[in-house]
């Protein structure tokens, strides 16, 4: 006898907070495979994949000016959050070893 579950889709996403990024996306790809979301089409797994992460991703999205067709496939959306919060955690780490920098000149 099959044993079916009812899972729930991660909570949603800070995307304010780019270093959780890492820790939230491999926890939708578990859900995306445990749920069978991985057997639908890829625009319900994109669909799925912004829905889950909230408001902002939407805007997010949009800001990477990806043709109609590109934003049906989910490999290149994921790819493309992944590039977006990357460079906005590498850019958060400079601007604090900059301001970190400048304190320290200051001290002097």
């Amino acid at each position: 006898m099959a044993t079916s579950y009812q899972i729930a889709a991660p909570e949603s996403f800070d995307c304010s907070n780019s270093d959780e990024w890492p820790r939230w996306i491999r926890r939708f790809e578990r859900f995306r495979t445990a749920s069978g979301l991985d057997r639908k089409s890829e625009e319900s797994q994109v669909n799925t994949l912004v829905y889950s992460m909230g408001d902002a991703a939407d805007d997010i999205l949009l800001s990477f000016g990806l043709s109609a067709e590109d934003l049906k496939k989910y490999k290149t959306v994921k790819e493309k959050f992944d590039e977006y919060f990357i460079k906005k955690k590498i850019l958060s780490m400079r601007e604090h070893a900059s301001t970190r920098g400048s304190k320290k000149r200051e001290n002097r």
